[in-house]
């Protein structure tokens, strides 16, 4: 399977999945899937973001998997040109946010 980016290596690019094939990011040596996402949705804000390493590992869950590689000058001209396109990276990294407290939660919570 295709790798488009990988655990704590440097991110300098933020991806879009533009085929309705999904993308799969996996996390840690057990290689869990954290979450599939498909046509529209995106990883590798974090990193391009702050300019740390990777979380995760995104991998093609499907040969015909086609994503969009936007580097990080482009994406802080969009964030910075278009506050609608800041708004959504803002609203995704809140819910992903908010589904890792409610994981963390359970845990600690049984």
């Amino acid at each position: 399977m295709t790798s488009f980016s990988r655990k704590a290596r440097p991110g300098a690019s933020w991806f879009v999945c533009s085929k309705a094939r999904s993308t799969s990011s996996i996390s840690g040596a057990s290689k869990t899937v954290v979450v599939t996402l498909g046509k529209g949705e995106f990883f590798g804000e974090m990193a391009v973001i702050d300019g740390s390493s990777r979380s995760a590992t995104a991998i093609a869950a499907a040969p015909s998997t086609r994503v969009m590689r936007i580097n990080h000058a482009r994406f802080v001209y969009l964030v910075s040109q278009q506050p609608a396109f800041a708004l959504m990276i803002m609203d995704a990294l809140s819910k992903r946010l908010r589904a890792s407290n409610a994981v963390t939660f359970r845990a600690a919570n049984p």
